[in-house]
């Protein structure tokens, strides 16, 4: 389909992207300075970080490039 990164498809409430400004629809192309190339990719960047950690996520949205500001919850049961 083209598009590198992880698209962002639901934001749990309570959890540190419900606390930020990250969007459904945004897609995630780093978090701090590795590269996101699809879902499985995200998962193991943020896995190297402990709830409370804050890190900077770059999302392309609508072809713009953000970094949004993300201090990481507790992972969901």
């Amino acid at each position: 389909d083209g598009v590198r990164g992880a698209e962002i498809v639901d934001i749990a409430a309570g959890s540190g992207a419900d606390a930020s400004s990250l969007r459904v629809g945004d897609v995630v192309i780093e978090v701090d300075d590795t590269e996101v190339t699809d879902p499985s990719s995200l998962g193991s960047a943020i896995a190297r970080y402990q709830p409370g950690d804050e890190i900077t996520v770059t999302v392309d949205r609508n072809g713009t490039s953000a970094e949004v500001p993300v201090t990481l919850g507790t992972r969901p049961t």
